[in-house]
């Protein structure tokens, strides 16, 4: 109904899945006059909860590509609409460009694009103003983003994305770390250094990157108006294998074990004050990897929009093999 009413004439699905999620399924579909093709992606969830945000980011991030040079420029698929089925509670659907994907292409011209993007000046009011955040709360994979606007960037990134992370986990060796670090965060950040609010991708990762016919490309995002350096991807792009709440317990135990709850090590990064931390805190151990999955999920290269199976729930902490035996650290799926 959608497609005729908005002038498409009758278009037909083609083709089986291209992939999908445990909140989301995907097709192509074609229309019978002009042959122009779609992608469709279809959710349970009522459109304000699911794709009005990406809907939001998709615009934002292809207006910012658009700015930069062609040679230069990712290919973000452009957003013909999206909206509830039949009201709310009957699903919802987000209409796009069907783009002919291929594989990650060249990393540095890839690189190169999304720096583009990030030092694309802002259209939108808000940002322009220097304000951090987005119009829109959206989803990062299934999980809740909420957004808003705020003036400061460090104070945003602490309520907004660390607090909202933690208190998700639902972790109480993260909540103890969380309650020395987070008050700290805006003394990472250096007062001198301006920060530009820049439109970030938000969901970074190997399976939501890829080419099309030739040009970098990015899509599912969780977008929103970030210092650039926001824009980063886990350790070793690793977000089939840890969870949400693993990524902020890792974050928090590499930072409390560099040293940071105290003072910072001597380092530097544009827009952050690092220090020499003060001696009693040198003597801390290393930091540890955290432990590898016993099993990892399922993973298909051939979902060319990125799709990506339901995960499960890490469960993270301490058990006894039997009474009185020496602690290990279990890492495991529940």
């Amino acid at each position: 109904r959608w497609f005729a009413a908005n002038g498409w004439g009758e278009v037909r699905k083609s083709g089986g899945s291209f992939g999908g999620s445990g909140w989301a399924s995907t097709g192509k579909w074609v229309a019978d006059e002009s042959k122009e093709t779609f992608f469709v992606k279809t959710s349970s969830r009522a459109c304000d909860k699911m794709f009005a945000g990406e809907a939001a980011g998709l615009r934002a991030m292809r207006e910012a590509a658009e700015a930069s040079a062609d040679e230069e420029r990712l290919k973000i698929p452009r957003v013909y609409g999206c909206g509830d089925f039949d009201g709310p509670g009957s699903g919802s659907f987000l209409i796009m460009e069907f783009l002919e994907m291929g594989g990650r292409g060249d990393a540095r011209r890839f690189g190169r694009a999304v720096a583009r993007m990030h030092d694309a000046t802002p259209t939108q009011a808000e940002p322009a103003a220097g304000k951090f955040g987005f119009a829109v709360d959206n989803t990062i994979g299934a999980t809740p983003q909420p957004n808003g606007w705020h003036d400061d960037w460090p104070a945003f990134f602490r309520d907004y994305r660390l607090k909202h992370q933690v208190a998700l986990a639902g972790d109480a060796a993260i909540d103890r770390l969380a309650e020395k670090l987070l008050p700290r965060v805006p003394d990472f950040f250096d007062d001198g250094q301006p920060l530009k609010p820049s439109i970030i991708h938000g969901d970074l990762w190997s399976g939501n990157i890829g080419t099309a016919n030739g040009q970098p490309s990015i899509f599912d995002p969780a977008c929103y108006f970030a210092h650039h350096e926001a824009e980063s991807v886990p350790p070793g792009n690793n977000r089939d294998v840890e969870t949400r709440a693993a990524q902020v317990g890792h974050v928090l135990v590499r930072l409390s074990r560099a040293r940071l709850l105290g003072g910072l090590p001597r380092g530097h990064s544009r827009g952050s004050r690092l220090q020499e931390a003060p001696a009693p805190l040198r003597t801390l151990p290393p930091a540890q990897p955290l432990q590898p999955l016993r099993r990892r999920l399922p993973w298909r290269r051939d979902r060319p929009h990125g799709g990506m199976p339901a995960t499960g729930r890490r469960r993270i902490g301490r058990t006894a093999a039997q009474p009185g035996a020496p602690q290990r650290e279990t890492n495991e799926w529940g």
